[in-house]
């Protein structure tokens, strides 16, 4: 398995353990929460090492809490090196994304893609299942909890 792909690996159990949420109001649509489900989901399988400031910048963006917190952590430790090293690109598919529930400024809901990973190593692609926790701040739903569902691999 080439650095990146264990880099991402260790990123997504790791997610689990930290856990992530998306924010929103209380009677917040469906469709609000999905589309900030996806829009997290595009921006953290999407990376290039040429813009790997920007990748973090925008994941920490559209994050809060302990998902942030241990993402931060993850980028300073290794992440950020990793990428940057092996010339690791992230390329992830249209997510399915579902909406579990919505209750007063928090939400549950999901995602299911296929990301691919490519460095100085190969390439690999791998299925993708999140479950992911979200809180509304700020007037955004923004990830504080992520849990991997089995089938990542």
């Amino acid at each position: 398995m080439t650095k990146p792909a264990i880099a991402m690996t260790l990123a997504i159990s790791a997610i689990g353990a930290a856990g992530i949420a998306l924010a929103g109001p209380a009677a917040a649509d469906s469709g609000e929460v999905r589309s900030a489900i996806c829009d997290f989901a595009r921006n953290m399988g999407n990376y290039t090492y040429r813009d790997a400031d920007g990748y973090w910048q925008r994941v920490v963006d559209r994050s809060t809490g302990d998902f942030q917190s241990w993402f931060k952590q993850l980028w300073k430790d290794s992440l950020r090196d990793n990428i940057i090293s092996t010339h690791a690109r992230g390329e992830i598919g249209t997510p399915d994304c579902t909406v579990t529930s919505v209750d007063h400024g928090h939400a549950e809901g999901s995602y299911d893609s296929y990301e691919t990973i490519t460095s100085d190593s190969g390439t690999q692609t791998k299925h993708v299942v999140m479950s992911v926790g979200l809180d509304y701040e700020h007037g955004n739903w923004l990830v504080s909890r992520g849990t991997p569902v089995s089938g990542n691999s």
